[in-house]
């Protein structure tokens, strides 16, 4: 029987804890189904940060099996996620320090 991916809830996110349970006491086959779930699920409730998380999270679990080609594969798929996720963060950062923008007649 194998263990399920089990996401607690935690200020409204999901957290992938198993897979990161799993690598650090090195049962690297069961860290991996259960990374493999948590993307899963994850591409459900459309979550930019926790999925790019389960990458980079993938990735270290592939250099602890000394696999740095699989690691790399990894992180060059989630290089361009986290940048378009950093810009798109940026972007409201910026929207939201500007304030609301005055319409014509000067009202909000």
């Amino acid at each position: 029987m194998c263990p399920t991916l089990r996401l607690q809830t935690h200020g409204g996110a999901a957290l992938p804890e198993h897979g990161d349970l799993y690598s650090e006491i090195e049962d690297f086959e069961v860290a991996t189904q259960n990374y493999r779930k948590a993307q899963e699920l994850l591409k459900k409730i459309d979550d930019p940060y926790l999925s790019n998380y389960v990458l980079i999270a993938e990735a270290n679990l592939a250099l602890l099996k000394r696999e740095p080609g699989p690691a790399r594969s990894i992180l060059e798929e989630a290089a361009p996620r986290i940048l378009a996720e950093t810009v798109r963060l940026r972007v409201r950062i910026s929207s939201a320090r500007a304030g609301p923008a005055l319409t014509a007649g000067g009202q909000c």
